[in-house]
């Protein structure tokens, strides 16, 4: 759908190996936006620069491999910048890191068509050090039950100290739907892993 309603008249593309993966980057400077997909996942990802809420492109304008490093210059002023995969910050400023589920529906659970209540969402983090004296990152969680359109309120859950493994964070919030979606987000500069996750469910009468 992305690629779909995206302006291709001025794209351009950039393949990237990082960390023995392989990533092809697809910037759309008219629509504002910038896709990557992962070649060992199969899944399509947004790559973005700011803050905005619509997302807005990376400042991605170039890109090549030298000297050991990931060279990238930034379109709004011809800057190079190393892509550096241990620093959680864009040239000091803050990144949101977002992740959400695949929709959530009856059919998963064999029941299609039937309207489910959760009462808690339990993860599995790994956290590390980042680049900055946030030494307790945390998490923000929220939903959407109307396909992603809008989500709840977001409940910030504190992961411990940095460095520390969390084997479990458990979010507790009881919601009907008949398909859900679980977003989360991180905005602390620290290294944040999802190992795993699980969800509450059953059938709902009402």
């Amino acid at each position: 759908k992305e690629l779909r309603e995206s302006d291709k008249s001025d794209s351009q593309g950039y393949t990237v190996q990082i960390d023995g993966q392989y990533f092809y980057i697809l910037q759309f400077p008219t629509s504002n936006k910038t896709l990557a997909y992962s070649e060992a996942t199969g899944e399509w990802i947004r790559l973005s620069t700011g803050l905005g809420k619509d997302i807005p492109r990376h400042l991605i304008n170039g890109y090549v491999y030298a000297f050991g490093k990931h060279l990238i210059s930034d379109y709004r002023n011809g800057n190079i910048f190393e892509w550096d995969f241990d620093t959680y910050t864009s040239n000091g400023d803050e990144i949101v890191r977002q992740r959400d589920s695949a929709p959530i529906n009856g059919i998963q659970l064999g029941v299609p068509g039937s309207r489910l209540l959760m009462s808690k969402a339990e993860f599995m983090f790994e956290t590390g050090v980042g680049t900055s004296d946030s030494v307790d990152p945390s998490v923000m969680v929220s939903c959407s039950t109307n396909g992603g359109r809008s989500f709840t309120n977001e409940t910030w859950i504190n992961l411990g100290r940095s460095g520390e493994n969390v084997l479990r964070v458990e979010w507790y919030k009881m919601i009907s739907f008949y398909e859900i979606v679980l977003r989360i987000r991180v905005s602390d500069p620290n290294f944040v892993g999802i190992r795993g996750s699980s969800m509450s469910i059953k059938e709902s009468g009402w």
